[in-house]
Formats: C-alpha cells, structure tokens, sequence
C-alpha cells in the first residue's frame, strides 16, 4: 500500500476540511446541517428522490479531465467519507441575505418559492444549469435539468419563469472562484495517499491502484464496494444497512476512463451516466438519448453504469440495451489477481445473485456500438414519464445483411423475470422462419412476470407482447 492517511479531505464552500473517526460516516446533509449549521441545505425524502438536498460538487478535482467543473449532488444519501478529493458548494457560498446570486434574486422577484423547503435545491440545480450552459436555456431544457426537484406548494411555472429570466452573462463562473490551482494542488497533495478512516461503526478503505485494491480485497474479502454508493445511502436510510467493511474506488485514476475502439466502448467503474452520456452523444445517441430516462440529474452525476450492472435488479435500467449490444463484463479476481471477461448474458444467475465469486468486483463493462445495418430499439416502460422506477424495460437489436435481410437478432427484458433476460429461443425461431405469431408466442413461455405496484403480469405480457410485435414485424425480410 501507498501511504496511508486517517482523514477525508476536501474543500467546503472554500475552505479544507479534514475528517476522521465516526463523522466520516455520517450522511453528507447530516454533516452539513448538524455539524456547520448550514440549513440551507434541506433533507425531506431521504433517498435522492426530491432535490431538497443539492448541493454542487466537483468530484474529486485531481482527477478531472481537462478540468474540474461543478455538477448538482443528493448530500442525503453520501457519506462524508465519499467526499474525499472533491470541493463542495451549498446554497450559503452563492449569495447573501444583501448581496443575492442572480437566480436567488430571480426566484424572489417570480414569486417562486413558498414553504422555502424546496427553494435552495432548485437554486442549486438552476445555478448549475447556468455554469454549465452558454446563453439563455430552453424552457424544456429548464424542465430536464429541475426533473431531480419536486416542489409541493408553489407550483412550478413561477420556478420555470425564474430560470427563463436568467442568461449566463450574469453568473459567478464558480469553478473560477472556488477551483483554483491552490485548491487543486492541495487535494492532489492529500490523494496520493491510499485512505483508510475508522469507527467503532465501520472501517472505509481507499487505495490507489489496481494492486493496492487486489491487496485490501484479499485482506476484506466480504467488504462491500463503493462506486457510487446511491442505493445503499438509501438502503442505509431507510433500512439502517451500515456494512462493516467499505471499500471505495474512488482514488483509483484508470477507473475513470472511457475507452473507444474499433467497433466498441470500455466504460470502466467510476463512469458516471451523465459522463457516458456525454461520450455516446456523437458515437452512439440512441444510447444516449435513452439514458436521459435514467434517474435524475444528481443521481446520473454520481451513479455509474457498473453499479447499475452490479446491483443486480431485474428492472436496473441498463442490463436490458447491454444485453441487446452483446455487453461482456470484465471482472477482476483478487486471487488469480488477473481480469475475467463474463458475458453479460451469462452474468445473473437469480435473483440478485451475480456470477461473481468473494473476492472479485467489476471493473469494467464493455459493449458494442451498432454500425449502419444495425438497428437498436430502447424502450423504458413506467407510470409515468420522468424518475420512475421500470414496470419493464426493452431493448432490442437487428442486424440485416448487405441484401437487407435479417441476418441476426438479440431480444432483451428487463422487469419480467428475476433477472434480465435475453429471449433466445425466440430468437432463434424467428431468425430461422420469421414466423412472427410463433416467436410471440415463445416470447411468452421466456418471460415469467410478477404482479407489483407498478404492473400486474397480465400488463407485462402485454407489454412485452405489443413491443415485441412492433418490433419483430419490421424485420421481415422482403
């Protein structure tokens, strides 16, 4: 192991903090509001669910490619120990009661805020919007960018009107004022250090490289490993679930690549979705596009594909389009100490039971990217259109030949089984005879869906049915 250090160490509305012991393992919004007064900053749902929470991050600096920048976070469901490398900003480092920053004064002035429980996450996710945007935004992209923030009394015209009046020639440029090269230099100083912080709750490790990682594996075999950490700050809020031993990957630079070949993209365990979303946009959008059903946008700043992958749900939302696009994962063993590749296909085995052995994690998921004789089909089914959890998911792929005829052909689902699936048997007998009534009717004896609040199986089936159709019949070859 590299050095180890005791404290988390980042920056907060411009100053160091250091921390050790039992507060690194508080909720970030617990630090915030309980040990430096800072109320601005509200906690209503407890699970990432209602922007009450935001706050800006830059996470974490040494490691930003070519530079750091600011993106709205949930402070309600991380811990203080994730904010190891990173500068965080609340609604207080924006303005003052006297000197209000632009859109503080612009929510006043429209009428915008009511009860005020919700007002400083929509500040912090309009200021956000504004750093990150050049000009004035479109009143939809006012919409998707405030999706992460529920208002419950004021209704949210007036908030949409506020942000319409603003234009980027008024901000602040935060990442010039709080990410300068002292601040930069300071962290990089304190993360070349692996971590290691204790309480008599629980023991965080950090290292630094992929050896320093195989050795702390081996020494904490059954220790639970930490990308991003969403689910389990809810799991941890709403459930009490405090594993003893963590491990974050956070410090490990290689993990935060996205790699482009010939015919295919490596995204490896530290890829955030708003990351990969911005990496797909030119080389494969439909990927892209569909990504922006994912979650919120300060849940898709932090969550990452392999954390998605490695959760384990039926109805996670990226096993189905990388099952379509013959998804393999790569896992390392800290035995053998090499990386195993596992097709997707091969990875659940039940109900969240992966096909990971103690000791391995995932470090890296790659998929292909469709040429032009390929067609990909994405679909999220829910009750409603934005942060809603799957009833099911679709994604579906065809590859024709240079005479335009079908030539192969991948069926995936999620949210109809206890795992993802991939419907090769149908596959198999609509490739041979494109007999579509046929293929839906294997389609059906493939998939074994579950009544929930969000679905009966009648509806699945149905669903599942109609896509299908939609879909398989407009691969007939001519």
């Amino acid at each position: 192991m590299s050095q180890m250090r005791g404290q988390v160490a980042f920056f907060l509305n411009g100053k160091l903090h250091q921390v050790s012991g039992s507060t690194c393992f508080l909720t970030l919004s617990d630090y915030l509001r309980r040990e430096n007064a800072l109320t601005g900053t509200k906690v209503v749902c407890a699970e990432g669910d209602c922007g009450a929470c935001s706050v800006l991050k830059s996470s974490p600096v040494f490691l930003a490619t070519p530079k750091p920048h600011f993106e709205m976070v949930n402070s309600c469901i991380a811990l203080v120990a994730q904010m190891d490398g990173c500068v965080l900003l609340t609604v207080e480092a924006l303005g003052e009661l006297n000197n209000l920053h632009p859109v503080q004064k612009a929510m006043y002035e429209s009428h915008a805020s009511q009860c005020g429980f919700c007002t400083p996450g929509f500040v912090v996710a309009m200021v956000d919007m504004f750093e990150s945007h050049k000009g004035a935004c479109s009143e939809q992209e006012i919409k998707n960018h405030l999706t992460g923030n529920l208002c419950r009394c004021t209704g949210y015209q007036s908030i949409i009107e506020a942000a319409k009046s603003q234009s980027s020639d008024l901000y602040l440029h935060l990442r010039k004022k709080y990410l300068g090269k002292t601040v930069v230099e300071t962290l990089t100083k304190f993360c070349r250090k692996a971590l290691m912080v204790e309480s008599q709750e629980a023991v965080l490790l950090a290292p630094c490289s992929k050896s320093e990682l195989i050795s702390v594996i081996k020494k904490h075999p059954k220790a639970v490993m930490i990308a991003a950490g969403t689910d389990l700050g809810v799991q941890r809020n709403k459930h009490g679930r405090r594993p003893p031993v963590l491990i974050s990957l956070h410090l490990i630079k290689e993990l935060y690549e996205t790699k482009f070949l010939k015919d295919k993209v490596v995204v490896s365990a530290r890829v955030t979705f708003s990351e990969l979303r911005k990496s797909l946009l030119k080389k494969c959008p439909t990927v892209a596009n569909f990504l922006d059903v994912f979650a919120s946008p300060q849940i898709k700043n932090v969550a990452t594909l392999v954390g998605n992958v490695a959760n384990g749900s039926p109805i996670a939302d990226a096993p189905p389009f990388l099952f379509a696009l013959n998804a393999r994962i790569k896992v390392l063993s800290s035995k053998t100490e090499k990386l195993i590749e596992i097709p997707i296909v091969d990875f659940y085995l039940d109900y969240r039971k992966l096909k990971l052995k103690t000791g391995e994690l995932i470090w890296s998921v790659s998929f292909d990217l469709p040429s032009k004789n390929e067609t990909l089909y994405l679909q999220k089914i829910t009750q409603r259109k934005d942060l809603d959890i799957s009833c099911v998911n679709v994604g579906f792929w065809s590859k024709k030949s240079s005479k335009a005829k079908l030539s192969d052909l991948r069926l995936a689902l999620g949210g109809v089984a206890a795992t993802p699936v991939r419907l090769q048997k149908t596959e198999k007998a609509f490739l041979k005879n494109q007999n579509l009534e046929e293929a839906l009717k294997i389609a059906q004896s493939e998939i074994s869906p579950l009544s929930d609040l969000r679905g009966s199986s009648a509806y699945r089936r149905l669903v599942v049915h109609n896509y299908l159709k939609d879909f398989l019949s407009k691969q007939v070859s001519l």
